[in-house]
């Protein structure tokens, strides 16, 4: 019998996001004969714990990544982590797994202290020959140009948190006058950040996943919005279409597929990620690597599961014993 444990965090902005992650997780392993799932609500700097459903929570020992229920002292197998940013998906998480020998189901430490980071995972799927949005880079204590930025980039643009996959802290900017607040609010929340073209037409999203050595693309999903773009609203709040299998021609369908796998292998990455896009009618451009996705019962990835005739249970199995 495996004890899994499944993580969902409280210091985030998309906690309510996370724990439903994390059950929909839980509800899929528990189907697995050879696992104990446990659903771990926790903070960084505070207390982890185990919430039974018919007595009081337990506290996690971080010394060993054990609970105590009733007189059993239970050490945690395996973390499957349900956590959107930091301290996942800036390498501080695995770090203390990798202290204690615990297995996890993202990247190690090296590749998430990199990937994490949008300017180096768009400098690298480059090198590849994978096309992305044209950017410029910039500190919180940097001196900009707002009159250069737009020349290089024109209007409309995105400004985005370089360190963050969330859609929160996003702005498209239209208008010069609004650039500079828009920097600014990205600035409230990081102290690094990105400002990008705006690439305008069809928005498609692709899940991978290693097993034994091979790297399984799931179906694509194309993403239609009212919305300015794919935000928080129109990912939480049903304010956008999310058709998959994409109904898109196969020379299209064979590009995102393609382009895709040499993304996955030239990151090095592994476990399950998500690839957004952006397809202008003659370029697919790489927006981001996702490298936790959300995995709601109504989130991309699942759907894309579900699309490929998969079970969810089956993947996280896959992903889990490889």
């Amino acid at each position: 019998m495996k004890n899994i444990a499944v993580i969902a965090w409280g210091d985030s902005s998309e906690y309510e996001v996370s724990l439903q992650s994390a059950k929909n997780i839980c509800d899929a392993l528990s189907s697995v004969e050879e696992y104990r799932v446990f659903l771990i609500l926790c903070k960084w700097k505070n207390k982890w714990i185990y919430e039974a459903n018919d007595w009081a929570s337990v506290e996690v020992d971080k010394n060993d990544f054990s609970i105590i229920i009733w007189t059993e002292k239970i050490f945690l197998d395996y973390a499957y982590i349900t956590i959107h940013w930091t301290p996942w998906e800036n390498w501080e998480i695995q770090w203390y797994f990798d202290i204690l020998w615990i297995p996890y189901s993202t990247w190690w430490v090296l590749n998430t202290s990199i990937w994490f980071d949008k300017y180096f995972s768009k400098t690298v799927v480059q090198s590849c020959g994978v096309f992305t949005p044209k950017w410029v880079y910039i500190k919180k204590w940097d001196e900009f140009d707002e009159n250069k930025i737009i020349s290089d980039l024109w209007l409309p643009l995105f400004v985005k948190p370089n360190e963050w996959w969330s859609s929160f802290w996003i702005s498209k900017v239209k208008e010069k006058s609004l650039l500079k607040p828009a920097i600014n609010k990205a600035f409230s929340e990081i102290d690094n950040i990105i400002v990008e073209e705006a690439v305008n037409w069809r928005e498609f999203t692709c899940g991978l996943y290693k097993t034994n050595w091979k790297i399984n693309v799931l179906p694509i999903t194309e993403i239609i919005t009212n919305q300015e773009f794919f935000d928080y609203e129109a990912k939480y709040k049903w304010n956008s279409k999310e058709i998959t299998p994409a109904d898109i021609q196969e020379d299209l369908k064979n590009l995102i597929e393609e382009t895709s796998i040499r993304a996955y292998e030239r990151l090095n990455c592994s476990w399950i990620v998500r690839i957004d896009y952006i397809y202008d009618g003659w370029k697919l451009y790489f927006l981001e690597v996702n490298l936790t996705p959300w995995m709601t019962s109504a989130s991309l990835v699942p759907q894309q599961i579900k699309a490929g005739w998969l079970s969810l249970s089956e993947v996280l199995k896959d992903i889990i014993e490889w």
